[in-house]
């Protein structure tokens, strides 16, 4: 089994298997589904897979961040050739990443339903808190301000109005 994994994760198919290591075709499919099952199954094998997949998933993240930066940078320059290609760009980077939760599993409808649903919820509160505390507080409403944008990676416009003058 642990000679198939070897050749599987190689990119090597069954039928490229099968003649590497002697054994017929349908046993080496059985050894795959084997494999993925164990695997599956094994919480060091688990752990592993979700940590490797939350370092590409951040790893994306900061590529599309830059594409995004790009895409900014070149309608500044009115650069109309590198903006399209960095929008094509990001396209296949966001279907890649999409691809890539698809292939995990992680891409249930009914769970994925729930989970925006659940991130929907919690950014209302956090927007209902911020707004109410920094009403209050004209110096909390710039310094969140600040803060929010440099955690966005944006450039915030900060209207810091008239001072006031004491007599």
């Amino acid at each position: 089994m642990t000679k198939v994994a070897e050749f599987f994760h190689k990119g090597f198919n069954p039928t490229q298997i099968a003649k590497e290591t002697g054994l017929a075709r349908k046993k080496v499919l059985d050894l795959i589904d084997d494999w993925k099952k164990w695997a599956q199954q094994d919480q060091d094998v688990m752990a592993r897979a979700r940590e490797t997949l939350a370092l590409v998933d951040t790893h994306y993240g900061m590529l599309i961040k830059e594409l995004w930066e790009t895409i900014e940078q070149a309608d500044q320059n009115n650069n109309l050739v590198v903006k399209v290609n960095a929008i094509k760009a990001l396209g296949e980077m966001e279907a890649k990443r999409a691809q890539i939760f698809q292939s995990a599993g992680l891409n249930d409808q009914g769970a994925l339903a729930e989970d925006i649903a659940e991130t929907q919820r919690r950014q209302q509160i956090l927007g209902d808190t911020l707004r109410e505390v920094t009403a209050q507080c004209p110096h909390c409403k710039i310094e969140t301000r600040k803060r929010l944008a440099l955690a966005f990676g944006r450039t915030e416009v900060i209207d810091i109005g008239q001072p006031e003058i004491e007599q």
